[in-house]
């Protein structure tokens, strides 16, 4: 196989790749806390040819993911486990295998009175526990700018603990890890100048539209690089049957 074709295929691999990530990020364009993903490229040289008549061949590599954390809009539901966060910082969540990281901040209650996730994952206070709010009681959830979290009834309020919100130093090396949830070898550092915000949710970062016309953008150019390797595979058809027949 000749070069022209292993480049066009090298940037058609890209191509599909670039195309899963945008295709990713339209259909979570409307989940509450999704950041919309890029797949970055870079030039690869190699190369080819005989001894002393060697050249370098350029191919297109991806490289990985670029992960854009910039924040998404803010809409009110009037809902009390519906939180949002202005800032860097994750909310944790206790997942069996290891604390997941999400700014996906709708909520609800488990049959056992905890604030969970819509998977049923606890949502962490600072001491690392699940936040429970009292049962057969009946009162109000608040939870301040500061992300502490307290039970209003009649008798009183009791504090139920503060929101473990937390940032880290690498965000792009925050793995996905589904429905919104990231995992992270990383330290957890402490996050005090984030702002929580009750009764509000935060929408996805990805712009539809653009998305659209990105994506359509990229099947232009997968179709043009294959009708490329079609000409290039009829030429090297065409030049294999004149030889043939020179022969």
């Amino acid at each position: 196989m000749e070069s022209p074709i292993q480049i066009a295929l090298s940037r058609q691999t890209a191509l599909r790749r670039s195309l899963d990530s945008t295709a990713n990020n339209i259909a979570n364009a409307s989940t509450s806390g999704y950041r919309r993903e890029q797949t970055l490229f870079q030039e690869y040289l190699a190369r080819t040819g005989t001894p002393g008549n060697r050249q370098m061949v350029s191919y297109t590599q991806d490289i990985g993911t670029f992960r854009d954390f910039s924040e998404g809009t803010l809409s009110s539901t009037g809902n009390p486990l519906d939180v949002a966060l202005r800032g860097d910082a994750f909310f944790t969540v206790g997942h069996p295998a290891q604390n997941m990281y999400t700014r996906n901040g709708v909520f609800h209650l488990d049959a056992n009175g905890q604030i969970v996730t819509a998977d049923g994952y606890p949502i962490l206070a600072e001491n690392g526990q699940p936040i429970s709010v009292p049962q057969n009681e009946r009162g109000q959830i608040l939870i301040d700018s500061q992300g502490t979290v307290s039970f209003t009834t009649q008798n009183g309020i009791q504090d139920l603990g503060r929101l473990a919100l937390v940032r880290f130093n690498d965000q792009q090396a925050m793995r996905p890890a589904g429905s919104s949830m990231y995992a992270t070898d990383q330290e957890a550092l402490p996050a005090p100048e984030t702002v929580v915000a009750q009764g509000y949710i935060e929408s996805s970062n990805v712009k539809p539209v653009l998305e659209v016309t990105q994506m359509l953008e990229i099947m232009r150019d997968y179709q043009s690089l294959q009708k490329l390797i079609d000409a290039e595979g009829d030429r090297q058809t065409s030049a294999i049957t004149k030889i043939a027949k020179q022969t």
